[in-house]
Protein backbone atom coordinates (compact mmCIF):
# COMPACT_ATOMS: atom_id res chain seq x y z
CA UNK A 1 0.00 0.00 0.00
CA UNK A 2 0.90 3.65 -0.67
CA UNK A 3 0.30 6.59 0.90
CA UNK A 4 0.48 9.61 -1.22
CA UNK A 5 0.94 13.37 -0.48
CA UNK A 6 1.16 16.17 -3.16
CA UNK A 7 2.69 19.57 -2.11
CA UNK A 8 2.27 22.37 -4.38
CA UNK A 9 3.70 24.30 -1.88
CA UNK A 10 6.44 22.74 0.39
CA UNK A 11 6.57 25.24 3.12
CA UNK A 12 5.31 23.62 6.46
CA UNK A 13 7.96 20.71 6.65
CA UNK A 14 7.81 20.17 10.36
CA UNK A 15 3.78 19.68 9.55
CA UNK A 16 4.59 17.89 6.23
CA UNK A 17 6.85 15.06 6.91
CA UNK A 18 5.12 13.97 10.31
CA UNK A 19 1.71 14.43 8.34
CA UNK A 20 2.49 11.67 5.91
CA UNK A 21 4.08 9.89 8.73
CA UNK A 22 0.78 9.81 10.58
CA UNK A 23 -1.14 8.85 8.06
CA UNK A 24 0.90 5.33 7.52
CA UNK A 25 0.42 4.70 10.95
CA UNK A 26 -3.40 5.46 10.85
CA UNK A 27 -3.29 2.86 8.13
CA UNK A 28 -0.97 0.38 9.99
CA UNK A 29 -3.61 0.47 13.03
CA UNK A 30 -6.70 -0.48 10.80
CA UNK A 31 -4.79 -3.28 8.85
CA UNK A 32 -5.18 -7.10 9.99
CA UNK A 33 -1.87 -8.06 11.57
CA UNK A 34 -2.28 -11.43 10.05
CA UNK A 35 -2.03 -10.11 6.63
CA UNK A 36 1.25 -9.10 5.33
CA UNK A 37 0.86 -5.52 4.33
CA UNK A 38 3.64 -3.40 3.33
CA UNK A 39 2.89 0.43 3.58
CA UNK A 40 5.33 3.19 2.15
CA UNK A 41 4.80 6.79 1.81
CA UNK A 42 5.47 8.68 -0.96
CA UNK A 43 5.91 12.79 -1.11
CA UNK A 44 5.24 14.88 -4.42
CA UNK A 45 6.18 18.13 -4.56
CA UNK A 46 5.88 20.51 -7.02
CA UNK A 47 9.21 21.39 -8.85
CA UNK A 48 9.36 25.14 -8.70
CA UNK A 49 12.38 26.92 -7.47
CA UNK A 50 10.96 27.68 -3.84
CA UNK A 51 10.32 24.20 -3.57
CA UNK A 52 13.59 23.08 -4.88
CA UNK A 53 15.11 25.65 -2.32
CA UNK A 54 14.04 24.13 0.65
CA UNK A 55 14.48 20.71 -0.04
CA UNK A 56 17.90 21.94 -0.38
CA UNK A 57 18.54 23.55 2.39
CA UNK A 58 16.79 20.78 4.00
CA UNK A 59 18.24 18.14 2.16
CA UNK A 60 20.08 16.14 5.25
CA UNK A 61 16.62 16.25 6.82
CA UNK A 62 14.39 15.19 3.54
CA UNK A 63 17.32 12.03 2.27
CA UNK A 64 17.03 10.63 5.93
CA UNK A 65 13.18 10.80 5.41
CA UNK A 66 12.78 9.56 2.00
CA UNK A 67 15.44 6.79 1.74
CA UNK A 68 14.31 5.25 -1.60
CA UNK A 69 15.79 5.73 -4.98
CA UNK A 70 13.35 8.08 -6.46
CA UNK A 71 13.98 6.40 -10.36
CA UNK A 72 12.91 2.87 -8.83
CA UNK A 73 9.87 4.58 -7.64
CA UNK A 74 9.28 6.30 -10.93
CA UNK A 75 9.56 3.47 -12.55
CA UNK A 76 7.44 0.95 -10.22
CA UNK A 77 4.75 3.84 -10.77
CA UNK A 78 4.42 3.22 -14.70
CA UNK A 79 5.83 -0.48 -15.29
CA UNK A 80 3.74 -2.91 -13.56
CA UNK A 81 6.69 -5.16 -13.86
CA UNK A 82 8.82 -3.23 -11.47
CA UNK A 83 8.34 -3.72 -7.89
CA UNK A 84 9.26 -0.82 -5.41
CA UNK A 85 12.37 0.02 -3.55
CA UNK A 86 12.03 -0.31 0.19
CA UNK A 87 11.74 2.85 1.51
CA UNK A 88 9.85 6.12 1.19
CA UNK A 89 10.21 8.29 -1.74
CA UNK A 90 10.26 11.68 -2.89
CA UNK A 91 9.20 13.00 -6.39
CA UNK A 92 8.74 16.44 -8.35
CA UNK A 93 5.46 17.04 -10.37
CA UNK A 94 6.27 19.48 -13.29
CA UNK A 95 4.37 22.95 -12.98
CA UNK A 96 1.50 21.67 -14.10
CA UNK A 97 1.41 18.60 -12.16
CA UNK A 98 0.91 16.29 -15.00
CA UNK A 99 4.09 14.66 -15.09
CA UNK A 100 6.21 13.23 -12.24
CA UNK A 101 10.02 13.37 -12.39
CA UNK A 102 13.25 11.59 -10.07
CA UNK A 103 13.80 13.72 -7.06
CA UNK A 104 17.18 14.26 -7.65
CA UNK A 105 18.18 13.41 -3.85
CA UNK A 106 20.51 11.38 -4.84
CA UNK A 107 23.88 11.59 -6.76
Amino acid sequence: MVIVEIWNWFEDVDGALPGLEGKMEAFRARLDPAEPWQIRGLFVVRDTRRNRQLISELRLLVTARFTADSRIWLKALTQPSQALSAGDSLLRSDRAGTVLRPSRLRG
